[in-house]
């Protein structure tokens, strides 16, 4: 029987359990998951670690850490293949973490079913990323373009690159995948970032990228063309930064719990018919309809203010 998938489409996020329903999903030495199309430098499938019903009724497996949007692809033990989109998106706190009175929320919620609640911290989660600056906090590849500053001491000295997502708002680097500088359009100079032989110092502990003095002596030369305004001088950078779903800040976890509750109380105003009023309070929380829906609580702007952008470098 041809493996074949009873979903559509899936809502996820690193670290949820995904489990998919189908017929003919065999497990075997030729069955695997695998996400298409990830990374930005070197793109290609990623496989995923699964578990294959002994019936061929479903598969299971884990969000990793780094999955961006795409094609799932369940290969059976007999080639067959059966595929549906996921949708990954940031979730910094688990179910089993909100429903933790230490972690999450003390409110009655387990009878909302985990799905939902799932959704619901997705949905609290978006709001932490566009809090911060719409990036996100979760471990993620990222492109960025740096414009060009010759050292402001001596060519011996190497220019440092501050990613976006760097220490100024508390966001550690894993690693740095790929350096590029843009004269034009035509003329590109790839540098190496890695083993023995890099050019590129990555400072993990300040987050920052800092080229070898060889490297910046060749850079400084290509830029000169700028004199004739011919050039485009474009650091571009690919870079790996954030938080493993395993490694999230209790401050970060604490602020989606928040901002989660708040949510609820604000779903069960509508729900009652309150919606239309100017003004609603409930307990601690007050929401003004004249001038916005919903509103970042305070305490959770107040715990992720480390994480917000700062000074550019």
């Amino acid at each position: 029987m041809a493996a074949a998938l009873s979903a559509s489409l899936v809502d996820c996020a690193p670290g949820n359990l995904i489990t998919l329903t189908g017929t003919g999903l065999t497990g075997g030495p030729n069955a695997g998951v695998a996400l298409q199309n990830q990374g930005l430098v070197t793109p290609g499938p990623l496989a995923i670690a699964a578990t294959f019903a002994v019936d061929g009724s479903s598969v299971a497996f884990t969000v990793p850490d780094g999955a961006t949007s795409n094609t799932l692809i369940v290969t059976a033990n007999d080639s067959s293949q059966a595929s549906c989109p996921l949708i990954v998106t940031s979730q910094y706190q688990q179910v089993s973490q909100y429903l933790s009175p230490i972690e999450g929320t003390d409110a009655d919620v387990a009878d909302l079913g985990q799905t939902f609640l799932a959704e619901l911290l997705r949905d609290a989660s978006a709001f932490v990323d566009e809090h911060v600056g719409g990036v996100g906090l979760r471990l993620l590849q990222v492109t960025e373009d740096h414009e060009f500053k010759p050292p402001n001491r001596t060519i011996f000295k190497g220019p440092r690159i501050w990613p976006l997502r760097g220490p100024m708002s508390s966001i550690p680097i894993a690693s740095l995948d790929a350096l590029t500088f843009v004269t034009s359009a035509g003329f590109t100079t790839t540098f190496n970032v890695a083993g023995a032989s890099a050019n590129v110092y990555v400072n993990k502990t300040a987050g920052y990228f800092e080229l070898q003095p060889a490297a910046v002596g060749m850079a400084v030369l290509l830029a000169q063309s700028q004199v004739v305004a011919i050039s485009a001088n474009v650091w571009k950078i690919v870079y790996t930064a954030g938080f493993g779903w395993m490694q999230t800040p209790r401050s970060v976890r604490k602020a989606t719990a928040i901002i989660a509750t708040e949510l609820l109380v604000y779903r069960g105003i509508l729900k009652r018919g309150f919606g239309g009023l100017s003004r609603v309070r409930e307990g601690m929380a007050q929401y003004d309809r004249r001038n916005e829906e919903f509103a970042m609580p305070k305490p959770a702007a107040d715990l992720l203010r480390n994480y917000c952008p700062g000074i550019q470098r």
